[in-house]
């Protein structure tokens, strides 16, 4: 079952989906990508936090 959508995802759908981008890790340069125990690559943060949610060691690639 998926969580109720908060107020802010009502509005532009642009805007929501600028505003998801910003909350994740794409684009860091701490993100690599690294095989699992079953040889499937799964990118992950070289820095040991969970991949997927920006932290504050976030650092954007140039």
């Amino acid at each position: 079952m998926t969580a109720p959508l908060e107020e802010w995802e009502f509005l532009d759908p642009a805007d929501v989906l600028e505003r998801k981008r910003g909350e994740r890790c794409v684009g860091c340069v701490h993100a690599v990508l690294r095989k699992d125990h079953l040889g499937t690559l799964k990118r992950v943060c070289r820095k040991g936090r969970k991949y997927g949610k920006r932290c504050a060691k976030y650092k954007e690639t140039t």
